[in-house]
């Protein structure tokens, strides 16, 4: 008897206008798309906040998360990835739902991204770095992306960090509000203090 899986290599928008709408993902595990059960869960928890509002998706990889936003009824999403073949899946995606000018792609690294992105941009701001950022000597990469996402936040904003267990996200200016964990992959909410 074969089961069917969430078939998550294959991500497909779960909830909104666009729900059922396959995306373009790259091919092999260079990114690494949010589980569906995850995604929902992520989104049962923002809610409302979502409609009506700008959000940005660091480490964007398939855009999952950002296209999410986007079916839901954010009127501003920002992808931010750097990797060629992630970059050629999501501007597939935006043309497949014709998502354009909502959906727009920044063809940049993150750490440039935040440093020079203006301030008080987003209500919402999703990190779902690569997870060999919290275990290898690249970890010092995303600290010095980390304390730059505070000033990106609008007034009552919030940060939604993605990480394996184990790691406990702290931004100035920003308190944890709540976390929950799913397996390998815990999110961290964190609003104004």
């Amino acid at each position: 008897m074969t089961r069917r899986s969430n078939d998550d290599h294959s991500p497909r928008i779960l909830g909104g206008h666009a729900r059922g709408r396959a995306l373009t993902a790259p091919a092999g595990l260079a990114t690494r798309p949010l589980r569906a059960l995850v995604r929902r869960s992520l989104f049962d928890m923002l809610g409302p906040r979502i409609e009506g509002s700008t959000f940005l998706d660091l480490y964007a990889g398939a855009g999952t998360v950002g296209f999410e936003a986007y079916s839901r009824g954010a009127t501003r999403v920002v992808l931010v990835e750097r990797d060629r073949a992630a970059l050629a899946a999501l501007r597939r995606s935006v043309a497949d739902l014709d998502a354009e000018p909502v959906v727009t792609i920044e063809a940049n690294p993150v750490e440039e991204f935040v440093a020079t992105a203006p301030a008080q941009a987003f209500d919402v701001v999703y990190l779902g770095p690569p997870y060999p950022l919290f275990l290898s000597a690249d970890a010092g990469l995303f600290e010095r992306v980390l304390p730059r996402v505070e000033r990106l936040l609008n007034t009552g904003g919030m940060v939604v960090v993605e990480s394996p267990p184990g790691f406990s996200p702290s931004l100035e200016g920003l308190s944890a509000e709540r976390f929950r964990e799913y397996g390998e992959t815990v999110l961290h909410f964190l609003g104004r203090a």
